[in-house]
């Protein structure tokens, strides 16, 4: 049997492509997008964009604006994603670049690793720091990948029952 091939959905607040790469949504090539309001987090899949998996991605200006600067506003996202089986935020940045202060804010490094640790902490949600944008993307779209193959796979061990069988079975034995 041939599992069904995976479609990613792509929050419909990502930008699209544009001269302006760094700021727009990642493009999966190779793979089938499609664009559609997400509660949490820019990047899911078709079928599990509900409660099952969902990525926030960000640059480095962004996340630091986000967890200092708008962090109740962030935080009431993370609300949302407690309800994802899997959700994390992937950021377009090293560690060493929040270490070395090397973003537009004037947070203090510290601040912002520590608000990081916070999220983590409290949240449960993993913030995987991927050094650039093509790391990002292609971490993310591991992420999303192996997500599905796993519920594929999960499904397709469940045995198929034919439930007018069953309902045979179930009346003779009354």
């Amino acid at each position: 049997m041939q599992k069904p091939p995976i479609i990613i959905v792509v929050d419909t607040r990502e930008q699209l492509p544009s001269a302006r790469v760094s700021e727009s949504a990642y493009e999966f090539k190779g793979y089938q997008t499609i664009r559609q309001k997400l509660d949490a987090g820019d990047y899911s899949v078709q079928g599990y964009e509900v409660d099952g998996i969902s990525i926030e991605r960000k640059t480095l200006d962004d996340y630091v604006g986000s967890i200092i600067l708008n962090r109740e506003r962030f935080l009431r996202e993370m609300e949302l994603a407690r309800r994802y089986e899997f959700f994390a935020v992937v950021v377009e940045c090293s560690m060493l670049d929040i270490v070395k202060n090397v973003y537009r804010s004037l947070a203090h490094p510290n601040a912002v690793v520590g608000a990081t640790a916070a999220l983590m902490l409290d949240y449960h949600i993993p913030v995987i720091f991927c050094c650039n944008r093509k790391v990002g993307e292609m971490f993310t779209l591991r992420l999303l990948t192996k997500f599905y193959e796993r519920k594929v796979k999960a499904a397709a061990a469940w045995p198929v029952v034919d439930m007018g069988v069953m309902d045979e079975i179930t009346r003779r034995t009354k």
